[in-house]
């Protein structure tokens, strides 16, 4: 731990806690913070500190990497869904085009079932049913259209104009 480093260099040094606090101009509570892990130097800390024992930066970092690859090792599960998303976004939005025709698919055939459902049982409401199947029909068809058309690039075109 970036705790016990901090002692092994210090003592090495033979530094007391009040002499390496006034070089860092910290108080000598922090530095024995430091060195039992209840609080972590700032970055300007660290660096103060590497200059000081003429360390790299990575000698203390070293233990944040041990602490970040445990993370990973086990992270948790909204940290890993918003990972999937972030990577995976632009996929996602072409799947969820390319599955969209599957539920106009699904949907026509079934407001059908209700259709003949209502007329086969002479229901009241039969004439909406009606309207809402040939609506529906119309209203997918011509976004399966629309769709494709995006899909296989016909779906915009660009118009010059020229100034004279």
């Amino acid at each position: 731990m970036l705790g016990e480093k901090l002692r092994k260099l210090r003592t090495e040094k033979n530094i007391s806690q009040i002499e390496l606090a006034s070089k860092l101009f910290v108080t000598r509570q922090t530095i024995s913070r430091w060195e039992r892990g209840e609080t972590i130097p700032s970055t300007d800390n660290i660096v103060q500190l590497s200059n000081f024992f003429d360390v790299e930066t990575a000698y203390f970092l070293e233990t944040f990497k041990s602490i970040e690859n445990a993370y990973n090792k086990n992270p948790n599960v909204f940290y890993q869904i918003k990972k999937f998303l972030s990577i995976y976004k632009l996929d996602i939005y072409i799947f969820s085009l390319l599955i969209s025709p599957f539920f106009y698919i699904l949907i026509t055939p079934l407001s059908y079932l209700g259709l003949f459902y209502s007329y086969k049982y002479k229901k009241k409401y039969t004439p909406i049913v009606i309207i809402l199947v040939i609506t529906l029909t119309i209203y997918f068809s011509f976004d399966m259209i629309y769709i494709l058309r995006l899909l296989f690039g016909s779906g915009t075109s660009t118009t010059e104009i020229f100034i004279d």
